[in-house]
């Protein structure tokens, strides 16, 4: 494995930028349950429910009550970048891993100004990128995503 198949970013951020596009392209007409995009992806409802619930706190996603309940996008796609979802997922941190990283003087005075300032042009990057940006690259290449099999979702 090289250095490049490592994600740079953390799983749940991963879980927010794959929740959220789902949403972006399945829920046009009605919205979409956490339970479906967990199964669509082959992750756990219960983590997804939580970086869910974040990104209705800030104001990513509406969620709707109810049995025909569910969640869609509470803004255009253009104006939701990866770089939000990152932070949002980063807000679902645990207090334990927080208090980890507070209590290393090494890891707060050497290596995370180090990591920092290698990743600026990273996250400029990202914060680039928009959920509008994605859905046009997987509207491109949806046999990859398969999703032209899916009945509920139309070009």
């Amino acid at each position: 494995m090289s250095l490049f198949d490592v994600s740079l970013l953390p799983r749940r951020a991963m879980m927010c930028i794959v929740g959220v596009l789902d949403i972006a392209l399945y829920a046009k007409t009605h919205p979409i349950s956490g339970k479906e995009v967990a199964t669509r992806h082959g992750l756990k409802p219960r983590h997804l429910e939580v970086v869910f619930q974040a990104l209705v706190h800030f104001k990513v996603l509406r969620s709707v009550r109810g049995p025909k309940g569910g969640y869609s996008l509470a803004r255009d796609r253009s104006k939701i970048t990866v770089g939000e979802l990152v932070r949002v997922a980063a807000s679902t941190s645990t207090a334990e891993q927080e208090m980890l990283i507070s209590n290393s003087r090494l890891l707060h005075d050497l290596i995370n100004p180090v990591v920092q300032n290698a990743a600026k042009p990273f996250f400029q990057q990202i914060e680039s990128i928009t959920i509008e940006d994605l859905h046009q690259i997987s509207l491109k290449h949806i046999n990859y995503l398969s999703l032209k099999n899916q009945k509920n979702y139309d070009i």
